[in-house]
């Protein structure tokens, strides 16, 4: 026959294994909540970089449209307005390869390097 004290002692133990799993379950959860908020902000900024990135690119393409298009209006056309818009063109590539550069790496300012080496003598041209 179980004595009394048996059933007291089992049911302490019980409520502290209950305790202790209690509290486990809470550390991992705040854990997880801790981790996936950090990898989550790590994301977060990892998209607004190529985010970024992308826009720099687009600004350059569109600036490289822009002035083989002036550069075909220049030879129609010649004349101050032309050039001064084609020359503004041309800052508009040079400011957003230095914006990919900026905000690139190691690649990017690989093929800024290089865009710039081939957009020099044309310019000068």
């Amino acid at each position: 026959m179980p004595l009394a004290g048996d059933s007291t002692i089992r049911r302490d133990r019980s409520s502290r294994l209950a305790a202790f799993g209690m509290v486990g379950v809470m550390v991992v959860t705040t854990g997880f909540a801790l981790w996936s908020s950090q990898y989550t902000a790590n994301v977060s900024r990892q998209a607004t970089a190529a985010s970024r990135l992308s826009n720099d690119f687009a600004a350059a393409a569109k600036a490289v449209a822009l002035e083989e298009s002036l550069e075909r209006k220049y030879r129609l056309e010649p004349g101050p307005g032309v050039r001064t818009q084609y020359d503004r063109a041309a800052k508009d590539l040079t400011d957003a390869l230095a914006a990919v550069e900026r905000h690139g790496g190691a690649a990017e300012i690989a093929a800024v390097k290089r865009v710039i080496s081939l957009h020099r003598p044309y310019l000068n041209a």
